[in-house]
């Protein structure tokens, strides 16, 4: 029978690493994260990035982003790109809680959209915001 294990400790000592580091391309080839924050971050970066069915043993993981992104820019689109966020982030990282999504369609570039994401981190009085942009020749970016 599977448990859910609830972690409330907030880590906040810079000598003790505590997850990998998103995006995979340190130096050592897997950077570490030392904080709550910062490992909240990476958690996030890789359930937007990661596509529904693409991860080995857990199919539901992830998100459509990849697939909505490269939508008809419409304002049924905005929605569905915000409650695909939302919802993929409450089933799957509980303890990040969504403030607000922006996405934004009015760019020089055609088929190009930016989503600001602002959230924030349970047990943490911190507000932290990432931003996802898609270009026309089908590069997706996160910062």
């Amino acid at each position: 029978m599977a448990f859910r294990y609830e972690n409330n400790e907030v880590q906040l000592d810079p000598d003790v690493a505590i997850g990998v580091k998103f995006p995979f391309n340190g130096r050592r080839i897997f950077n570490s994260t030392f904080t709550t924050l910062d490992q909240s971050s990476s958690n996030l970066k890789n359930l937007l990035l990661t596509g529904r069915g693409e991860r080995y043993e857990l199919l539901d993981f992830g998100t459509a982003l990849k697939f909505l992104l490269f939508e008809q820019q419409t304002d049924e689109l905005k929605i569905a790109i915000d409650e695909e966020i939302r919802e993929s982030v409450n089933r799957w990282l509980p303890y990040i809680s969504i403030q607000k999504v922006t996405i934004d369609f009015d760019s020089p570039e055609d088929s190009h959209i930016t989503i600001d994401i602002v959230y924030t981190v349970s047990n943490i009085e911190a507000e932290e915001s990432l931003t996802i942009t898609s270009n026309l020749n089908g590069a997706v970016s996160i910062e």
